[in-house]
């Protein structure tokens, strides 16, 4: 790949990374937002039990996990821009 193929994608990474992660955030703060409006009631938003947590959960650590990779992936096309391998 040329410098400027390996920029585009250093730059398309990191741009869908920021994305990812703010559009985490805005679910996250959703939910928390749910929860602490339900207070003492019976259930939070839609955790009636403890089997619907779970998979929020597992879905917030995938969301992190390609953030994660990524950034990773821009870090490493950039290098590469840099050293000038293709």
């Amino acid at each position: 790949m040329t410098a400027a193929e390996l920029q585009h994608i250093a730059a398309g990474a990191a741009d869908l990374a920021e994305c990812l992660a703010d559009r985490a955030a805005a679910v996250a703060e959703g939910v928390g937002c749910l929860v602490a409006e339900d207070g003492d009631s019976a259930g939070s938003g839609c955790f009636r039990d403890a089997d619907s947590v779970p998979g929020v959960l597992w879905h917030f650590g995938d969301v992190f996990a390609q953030v994660a990779g990524l950034v990773r992936v821009s870090k490493d096309a950039r290098a590469l821009a840099g050293d000038g391998r293709r």
